[in-house]
């Protein structure tokens, strides 16, 4: 740079401006020798040059001499040290799980191992008592530093849950949830708002457990029948400020709750699992139940199971069902087939990335097995689509929107071995190719859920029924989705910049 050097330093020229009293245009009138470089942006602090420092916004020359004087690393720089006192906004390449909430700015350069095709873990469920009685893991909630994991069982050993730290190992705690004596089923779980909450039955009637305390403590455990209908519950939610159960109530005397026989879509909510439930039936529907109630996009939806009447002489198209009022009327959405409607069933519903989707199965038309329907719409025309483009004996049963991916998982439909379902599939563009991989060890998926940081399948390895012992064997996957990357170096240490220095 260089200095304007003046004749007349400080010299400048007043010319008074027609029409306003005491204003003068003022100009340079020093006659300098050497012009001087201009003082401006461009001269100071380009934008390319803030860009290289890691600035971003409106940073000041000071921003930028301050950047100098501590480090030219960014944030996903890398660097080997044999030091150990870095501060911290380094962290150690060893592969551990990173909490992006503290880290924002370093997601981008993080490993997903579930997309990245890193391995995951997985575990069998395993029993202090009872080893051998079949048994699924039907979902999971994390909640106080707890992972809680649904189990539905056979006869005394239903509705129980697993506490462990992570992935199920020899040491958990298994609870049962249920009075001493007492038999029923458990058929998904969340936490929310400081409780644990299993959604199931007791005998045939629609029930829930839950728990504010320590869950490793069956004492903590308390269940509530919510109908004097036969039912049973089969989701929940904790959304909008408002506890919801999804199920159905019996049509009539002829009813099974494991199979959901002549059931009628029902819910139940109130302000908290210990209060009285409002009951509302909100379809009339004659073979069909709420499997996924959940709030998205200002709406309450769920999708139906089966849908025929109680003779089963007439048959309805699959539908979802919505409502903005959760004691209001329900509108219902159907879904295009081919065939018999009683062969196509929706389980699942979700929102994300202005798209609504919904996954199940038709074993009625070719090909067969797993599809999404999805609308951007959900009251307008749905499209549907294969996941599997050859034919299946697999159906889809859960679909989720986690970080702009759609996860859907598959559950065998086959009663005979081997289990084919041991994989789900994926994708960013719902109207486009899917990619999948191997979950677990011939998995059955009942339920994805991504929490503290990790991606969590859960389900059993083994037949669609309960029958056999060896081959429903509850299992166990998870995931991480913002892993460090992991470098070993001989005496050093790599190090990955995660956020700016504070000081």
């Amino acid at each position: 740079m260089k200095d304007r050097v003046p004749r007349y330093p400080g010299r400048v020229t007043l010319t008074p401006v027609s029409g306003q009293t005491n204003t003068y245009d003022m100009v340079r009138a020093d006659s300098p020798t050497q012009e001087g470089t201009p003082l401006n942006k461009d001269t100071l602090l380009k934008d390319t040059t803030a860009t290289a420092l890691g600035l971003t916004g409106d940073p000041t020359v000071d921003e930028a001499l301050s950047r100098l004087s501590g480090s030219r690393f960014r944030v996903g720089d890398m660097k080997v040290t044999a030091r150990t006192d870095l501060d911290d906004s380094w962290l150690l390449c060893n592969g551990e799980s990173v909490d992006v909430d503290y880290y924002p700015s370093l997601k981008p350069y993080l490993i997903n191992t579930f997309t990245s095709g890193g391995a995951g873990n997985s575990a069998y469920v395993k029993f202090s008592s009872a080893s051998s009685a079949p048994v699924r893991v039907v979902g999971v909630a994390y909640g106080n530093g707890k992972y809680v994991y649904a189990l539905n069982g056979r006869d005394s050993e239903r509705a129980q849950v697993l506490v462990c730290d992570d992935l199920p190992t020899v040491n958990s705690a298994l609870v049962q949830t249920s009075p001493a004596g007492a038999t029923g089923s458990a058929y998904c779980i969340i936490y929310a708002n400081g409780t644990f909450v299993v959604g199931g039955a007791r005998g045939d009637y629609p029930a829930i457990r839950y728990c504010t305390g320590d869950p490793a403590v069956s004492g903590n455990w308390t269940e509530k029948v919510i109908s004097s209908k036969k039912g049973c519950v089969r989701s929940l939610a904790w959304e909008n400020g408002t506890f919801v159960v999804g199920g159905a109530t019996a049509y009539g005397t002829d009813w099974s709750a494991d199979s959901l026989l002549y059931g009628r879509p029902t819910i139940w909510f109130g302000g908290s699992p210990s209060t009285s439930l409002t009951e509302n039936v909100i379809a009339n529907l004659d073979s069909a139940s709420a499997t996924s109630i959940k709030y998205r996009n200002g709406l309450w939806v769920t999708a139906t199971s089966d849908s025929i009447n109680g003779n089963g002489s007439t048959s309805y198209q699959p539908a979802i069902l919505y409502s903005s009022n959760l004691s209001g009327t329900w509108l219902q959405t159907t879904v295009p087939y081919t065939g018999d409607a009683y062969g196509t069933q929706l389980v699942d519903v979700e929102y994300g990335g202005g798209m609504w989707v919904a996954c199940g199965w038709t074993n009625r038309e070719n090909p067969t097995g797993p599809r999404v329907w999805y609308s951007t719409d959900i009251s307008g025309s749905w499209t549907t689509k294969n996941i599997i483009l050859t034919g299946s004996i697999d159906y889809a049963s859960t679909i989720a929107y986690i970080a702009g991916l759609w996860v859907v998982g598959l559950y065998s439909f086959s009663s005979q071995l081997p289990v084919r379902s041991s994989y789900v599939y994926y994708t960013t563009d719902i109207t486009g190719d899917w990619n999948n991989r191997t979950i677990g060890t011939y998995m059955s998926i009942k339920s994805v859920s991504a929490l503290n940081g990790e991606l969590i399948f859960t389900g059993w390895y083994g037949l669609r029924d309960m029958t056999n012992s060896d081959y429903n064997a509850g299992e166990v996957a998870n995931f991480s989705l913002s892993q460090l990357p992991v470098v070993s170096i001989d005496g050093a240490y790599a190090y990955i910049k995660a956020k700016e220095a504070t000081t």
